[in-house]
C-alpha cells in the first residue's frame, strides 16, 4: 500500500514538472516567445535578442552630454535637471508614451460556396480590433505583444522606430487584429525597447 502511494505521488510530481514552463538561455532551441528567458524573443526557433545594442546608441547622445532637453538624449535617457543626459531610471520621468484604442475593420464576406444566385448574398462584417500608438521613443527596434492573462495573442516588432536622436522622431501606430475586449474584460500591451531590453506594461481599457 505504502509503494503504490509512493508511485502515485512521484507521478503526480513528474506530471506537474512537464506542465511547467522552463524559460530557456540565448541562442536555446525555441517554438514561442514563452519558451525563451527574460527579454529574449524566439526568432528562426532560436532564442535571440530584440537587437543589438550596438546599434541603439549616439555617442554624442549618450549619458553624460549636453542638453536642452529630452531629444537631444539618445534611446531611454532623458536630460536631467543639471542639463546632462542621465539614465530614465534614474529619473521621475517616464519619457514613452503608449495609448490604445480600438480601430473599425470593415471587410466584405462573401456568399457561401454552392449558394443558388439571388437565394444568398455575401455583406460586410464589422469587427472592432485593438490598435496600438506609440510616442517618444528613441529606438531602432520596438516589440508590442497583446497579452490575455499570460497567453500571447500578438506579437509584432516595428523597425526603425526612430533613425536618428530625437524623440518626437519615434512613434509607431500598429493595427493588431486582436478583437477589442468587451464588457469587463481587459487585454495587457507589453512594450519591450529594443535597445535596452526594458519592457512597460499597460492595459486597454485603463484599469
Amino acid at each position: 500500500m505504502r509503494s503504490a502511494m509512493l508511485n502515485f505521488v512521484y507521478i503526480v510530481a513528474s506530471l506537474f514538472m512537464v506542465g511547467q514552463a522552463i524559460a530557456k538561455p540565448l541562442g536555446s532551441h525555441c517554438n514561442t516567445l514563452n519558451d525563451c528567458d527574460g527579454e529574449l524573443i524566439c526568432t528562426g526557433g532560436l532564442c535571440s535578442e530584440l537587437s543589438s545594442t550596438k546599434t541603439c546608441s549616439w555617442t554624442k547622445h549618450g549619458i553624460g552630454a549636453a542638453c536642452s532637453n529630452d531629444d537631444d538624449c539618445s534611446n531611454d535617457l532623458l536630460c536631467g535637471s543639471n542639463h546632462v543626459c542621465v539614465d530614465q531610471y534614474a529619473s521621475t520621468k517616464w519619457p514613452y508614451m503608449v495609448t490604445a484604442s480600438c480601430w473599425n475593420n470593415t471587410y466584405w464576406v462573401p456568399a457561401p460556396e454552392g449558394c443558388h444566385p439571388g437565394k444568398c448574398l455575401g455583406g460586410w462584417a464589422t469587427v472592432w480590433m485593438l490598435e496600438v500608438k506609440g510616442e517618444y521613443f528613441n529606438t531602432n527596434k520596438v516589440q508590442v505583444q497583446v497579452l490575455n492573462g499570460q497567453s500571447v495573442l500578438s506579437t509584432q516588432t516595428v523597425s526603425a522606430v526612430a533613425g536618428k536622436p530625437g524623440k518626437a522622431a519615434g512613434s509607431f501606430d500598429i493595427k493588431t487584429y486582436v478583437e477589442c475586449p468587451k464588457w469587463h474584460h481587459w487585454l495587457g500591451i507589453k512594450v519591450t525597447d529594443g535597445c535596452t531590453g526594458k519592457s512597460t506594461t499597460t492595459s486597454y481599457p485603463a484599469e
